[in-house]
């Protein structure tokens, strides 16, 4: 009853050994690997968070404390200082563009715009500001002429952003041109611009 197997006739087991090469079978050779290029390492930036924007509106800033006896320190030593835990956000939110201000928290005065000389460090000045403020950089009027502006409420230091930090710049923006006391004290350009006192002449008795 079973079909008969003609004469020659090959089984399906024979014939794909027929076919089949000696050795190993290549594998199917396809398009070639795309391999993306590996991107380059990114720079350090100098500003973590850029000091200011095309139009002038700043974008971050970073604002110290003083009272009416460090503000003379700060200016004689061209120094900003801060409790030591603040050291870490200093170094991290401090670049050579960001704008800095000074509030002097006894008249609610905000003084700047300044911006840093060289990284932030512990005890720059040592004996500066009692020795209490040993977080510090040093910092440099970024303007020619520095600004005033009266608060009417404490201005907490430490880094801004934003909104936050345009309302500053347009606070300084609004108030006045410090006087000449205290563009002295920090030798903006404004006060080399002035001219020498005149002596008074002595007239005689």
């Amino acid at each position: 009853g079973g079909h008969r197997q003609l004469a020659g006739q090959r089984q399906p087991s024979q014939i794909l050994q027929a076919v089949r090469p000696a050795g190993r079978v290549p594998r199917p050779v396809g398009p070639p690997a795309v391999v993306a290029p590996r991107r380059p390492p990114i720079a350090a930036r100098s500003d973590p968070q850029p000091g200011s924007s095309e139009d002038g509106a700043w974008k971050t800033c970073f604002v110290f404390h003083c009272n009416g006896r460090t503000q003379e320190e700060c200016a004689s030593h061209r120094l900003m200082g801060a409790l030591p835990n603040e050291l870490a956000k200093m170094k991290l939110y401090i670049g050579q563009d960001t704008p800095i201000v000074l509030v002097n928290t006894d008249s609610l005065t905000l003084i700047g715009p300044f911006v840093a000389v060289g990284a932030p460090d512990m005890r720059i000045v040592p004996r500066a500001f009692g020795g209490r403020w040993s977080a510090q950089v040093r910092v440099r009027p970024s303007q020619p002429e520095l600004r005033l502006a009266q608060l009417y409420e404490r201005l907490m230091p430490g880094r801004r952003i934003g909104p936050q930090a345009a309302a500053v710049a347009k606070m300084l923006q609004e108030g006045a041109v410090a006087d000449a006391r205290l563009q002295e004290a920090w030798g903006t350009e404004a006060a080399s611009r002035r001219p020498p006192a005149k002596r008074a002449r002595f007239t005689g008795p």
